[in-house]
């Protein structure tokens, strides 16, 4: 009732540490195999008596990789970065009011997801150039003409606003993430270049340039969520209940292809515990959920000057989806 979305299966919430007013902090160094470093940090102070404030940080490279390409020699299934930073601020404008605010950024680099091998029992083509013969022995080493990469980039931004009342608490929720990820790799696996394919007239050879693979993807969401909850000291110890209105939209752009998928979603939820037997409770939850999917050609491509004699794929129209759904939850939770 509450998630809304994939969450048939449960849910694992992680939930951090909140800022101290005194200063505290936290730090280490790591060293291991393949020359894996690694450097965690983390402090907290509190800046005023209703203000306090963390900073975390995550720092991993990868020197050495879990294998070779052969033909440049470049380590590959290797982490060459991994950065991530985190700061949560919580202010206490008065009594009855909290509010958090969360800042993350993360940058990955390396070939750990691009970086792959021809398996035993596989053989490349004939025709390929130069000619392939025997797949590596090794699994984790590779054998092609370009080095493969994979890069992310994310951050993200949200406020929590919690304001205590006599019957009930509100809180809002806002959140706005972005997430680019990028991708190099060659598509043959192999050092080969091109294919080269015989004919039966002069130059008695057709030589095709062998593609790589540039995959680009960039994601952005932002969503709102408002909550009506029963107050944490309510006299009535037996009943606890939540309601609230949820709002998610999502703009995710597949750049080597020129497309884009919409996301709005919009949704009204309530659910009730209540304790009819010592430690045990009858779960009742009901949500709607209205939401809207649309596919499009990106419009930026095509507002690029075409050199003369270009081919552009003709623009399409953008199907949009409708999707109406009201669920419920029925249950008993016993502790």
């Amino acid at each position: 009732t509450l998630f809304g979305r994939n969450a048939t299966g449960g849910a694992l919430l992680i939930q951090t540490r909140e800022p101290t007013e005194n200063l505290s902090g936290k730090f280490d160094v790591s060293y291991g195999n393949y020359q894996n470093t690694t450097v965690n940090g983390y402090v907290a102070d509190g800046l005023t008596p209703a203000v306090a404030a963390d900073f975390a940080m995550h720092v991993a490279h990868q020197g050495e990789g879990y294998g070779k390409n052969l033909f440049t020699g470049s380590e590959v299934y290797q982490a060459n970065l991994d950065l991530a930073l985190r700061s949560k601020w919580v202010l206490k404008p008065t009594e009855a009011d909290t509010i958090h605010f969360i800042f993350d950024f993360e940058r990955r680099d390396g070939s750990t997801a691009t970086a792959d091998y021809i398996p035993a029992g596989t053989y490349p083509s004939a025709f390929l150039v130069p000619p392939v013969t025997t797949p590596l022995p090794r699994p984790y080493n590779i054998n092609t003409f370009v080095d493969p990469t994979d890069s992310l980039t994310q951050s993200g931004v949200s406020a929590r606003i919690d304001h205590e009342m006599s019957w009930a608490k509100l809180t809002s929720i806002t959140a706005y993430r972005h997430e680019q990820i990028t991708s190099t790799f060659d598509i043959t696996l192999t050092p080969a270049c091109c294919l080269q394919i015989p004919v039966p007239f002069p130059p008695f050879a057709l030589t095709i340039r062998l593609p790589v693979v540039n995959i680009g993807s960039k994601d952005q969401q932002f969503s709102q969520e408002l909550q009506l909850l029963s107050p944490d000291n309510s006299r009535l110890s037996w009943l606890t209940w939540v309601t609230g209105l949820y709002y998610f939209h999502d703009n995710e752009e597949q750049v080597s292809s020129f497309s884009a998928v919409k996301t709005d979603s919009y949704s009204g939820f309530g659910e009730t515990h209540i304790e009819f037997l010592p430690a045990t409770r009858l779960v009742l939850g009901l949500r709607y959920t209205d939401e809207k999917r649309a596919l499009s050609v990106n419009s930026a491509y095509y507002t690029q000057p075409e050199p003369p004699g270009a081919f552009a794929p003709p623009l399409t129209d953008e199907p949009t989806k409708w999707f109406s759904q009201l669920t419920y939850r029925v249950g008993i939770d016993h502790k």
